[in-house]
């Protein structure tokens, strides 16, 4: 289990520093093998977190189990702006190279692909984790930036769809909201770790007036 800890954690750090630097490679970029090679990698690492989250998942009984849960959202977001960034930029270069339909067809060949992996890895983390439910699409409340009259509304929605619910854990409460949070109000908790003990005191700085 340690070892695919340590496995998903190599492709992890690889997704954060392209993510990190894309804008840069972007930039600097000025041929389409470039780009299709970062976007190839990147595809590559995303892939491989998915298929170890999956073995990962066998362990839920271990004593030592870390839930690939909790942090799962944070990296496909990753992925998926990296990967739009690295597409539009590749996009143009074609444009302006004549590309064939065939190159193109490819790279959206490869998005469908991607997205059929990780529908079949949560279809399947669900089944394997009783406890957990990573049905974002279900949960309707709209981004905080800390208006105040705002406020009321993202607070009643969020006790109803994430603090009340006995399913998830502490920690997956506190991934969710963070990733609904703007502003002001995301710099509130922003620094704060994300772990069970510490989702009650970002939720009291965000209820404190």
């Amino acid at each position: 289990m340690n070892r695919l800890i340590q496995q998903r954690g190599f492709c992890k750090g690889q997704i954060t520093r392209a993510h990190a630097t894309v804008a840069e490679v972007v930039e600097a970029s000025t041929s389409v093998e470039t780009l299709e090679y970062r976007l190839a990698k990147l595809n590559a690492n995303y892939e491989r977190i998915i298929e170890l989250s999956e073995h990962l998942c066998t362990y839920k009984d271990e004593p030592d189990y870390i839930d690939p849960a909790t942090d799962v959202v944070e990296y496909e977001e990753k992925h998926f702006y990296t990967h739009s960034v690295l597409f539009q930029a590749l996009n143009q270069l074609r444009k302006e190279t004549k590309p064939s339909a065939v190159d193109v067809t490819a790279s959206e060949t490869s998005i469908e692909c991607l997205v059929s992996s990780q529908t079949k890895f949560l279809e399947k983390l669900r089944e394997s984790s009783s406890h957990t439910e990573l049905h974002l699409e279900k949960i309707k409340i709209p981004t905080f930036s800390g208006n105040y009259e705002d406020w009321r509304q993202f607070c009643d929605l969020v006790l109803v769809s994430i603090d009340k619910r006995a399913n998830l854990t502490n920690c997956q409460k506190f991934h969710y909201l963070k990733s609904y949070l703007d502003g002001e109000a995301l710099n509130l908790v922003k620094h704060i770790t994300v772990t069970d003990d510490n989702y009650k005191e970002a939720w009291e700085r965000l209820v404190q007036p």
